[in-house]
């Protein structure tokens, strides 16, 4: 990531929650990646065989761990990369499996919206499983422009409210705590414009 992104995404990530998710379907897959702009997916497999396996449990747990871990980077979380976790063992996300050519497993793809990014990185449990560096390069390498232009217009968009607050804090203060209620669109008291009756107020009377 560039220096500019690293200092942006850590003032702005104070507070946020991990974006990882679970998804429990091939229609609920698709669901999230169409809401986010980028998302990084893991597919993996607990089925009872490889849970029976201690070390290919534990190869599980510690790659969940990672995944998890990866989540909660103020980059990535104020950058808004969505982290999504697909268990192919159950029924309703069998369809990922040929969707994505799912042949090898875990497997981490990226996607711009419901679109996967082409990445040759795949690894099987069978050799080991993937470190964390590993899947932060292949984050920076291919999400890495998008991520900074997503920022870059978040920021932008949070400059524009600032100074519309600061024009509503101006009127405010110029025209008294009645601002709003009691003056009209251009600072006169709105009995200027007429009462909504018609009426106008004149030395206690109305005519």
């Amino acid at each position: 990531m560039k220096p500019i992104l690293f200092w942006v995404g850590l003032v702005m990530s104070v507070g946020l929650s991990a974006k990882e998710k679970a998804v429990r379907s091939f229609e609920s897959l698709q669901k999230y990646l169409t809401k986010a702009p980028y998302s990084v997916v893991m597919f993996y497999n607990k089925n009872k065989a490889n849970l029976k396996n201690p070390k290919v449990k534990q190869q599980i747990k510690d790659i969940e761990t990672m995944f998890q871990a990866v989540s909660k980077d103020p980059i990535y979380k104020d950058a808004d990369l969505q982290f999504l976790t697909a268990d192919l063992n159950r029924d309703k996300l069998r369809m990922a499996t040929s969707q994505y050519s799912l042949n090898i497993l875990p497997k981490f793809m990226l996607f711009l919206g419901r679109q996967p990014l082409n990445t040759p990185l795949a690894s099987g449990l069978s050799s080991g499983y993937l470190y964390r560096t590993q899947l932060e390069a292949l984050i920076n390498s291919y999400l890495d422009k998008h991520m900074e232009k997503y920022l870059n217009e978040k920021a932008q968009a949070r400059k524009v409210e600032l100074e519309k607050a600061k024009i509503r804090a101006y009127n405010r203060a110029a025209y008294g705590p009645w601002y709003g209620s009691f003056y009209g669109p251009y600072g006169y008291p709105y009995w200027w414009y007429g009462h909504p009756y018609g009426l106008r107020p004149y030395w206690g009377f109305y005519w």
